[in-house]
C-alpha cells in the first residue's frame, strides 16, 4: 500500500498540502486536519486531530515529517475476537405441532 502511495503521490512541483492549524486561544493545543501533511515547522508541537468521535493528541516528531496527520490517529478501535461458549448447544427453532414445511 505504501509503494502505491509513493507512485501516485502529489506532483513534485506542488508544495505539500496542509491546512493552517486552528488555535482556539484557550490554552489547548491547536487543532489540525487529518488530510494535512506534517511540515518541519510543527516538530515538537502537540496537535489535536479528530478521529471521527473525539480529538486525539499527536506529538509531532522529526520522523513524521512528510506523512499525513491522519496516519497517526486510529479511527477504528481494535476489539479482538469474542469467544463463544462452547459448552452450550446451539439453539434450535422448534415448530409447533401441525406445521409442515
Amino acid at each position: 500500500m505504501r509503494a502505491a502511495r509513493i507512485l501516485l503521490g502529489r506532483a513534485r512541483y506542488k508544495p505539500p498540502f496542509f491546512d493552517p492549524l486552528k488555535d482556539m486561544g484557550t490554552g489547548d493545543p491547536p487543532i489540525g486536519t487529518r488530510r494535512s501533511t506534517i511540515i518541519p515547522n510543527w516538530i515538537g508541537k502537540k496537535i489535536l486531530v479528530h478521529n471521527g468521535r473525539w480529538f486525539c493528541e499527536v506529538n509531532v516528531e522529526a520522523e513524521m515529517v512528510g506523512h499525513k496527520l491522519g496516519d497517526f490517529v486510529l479511527t477504528k478501535m481494535p476489539r479482538g475476537k469474542v469467544e463463544t461458549d462452547k459448552k452450550a448447544p446451539p439453539k434450535r427453532r422448534i415448530r409447533p405441532r401441525g406445521w409442515s414445511v
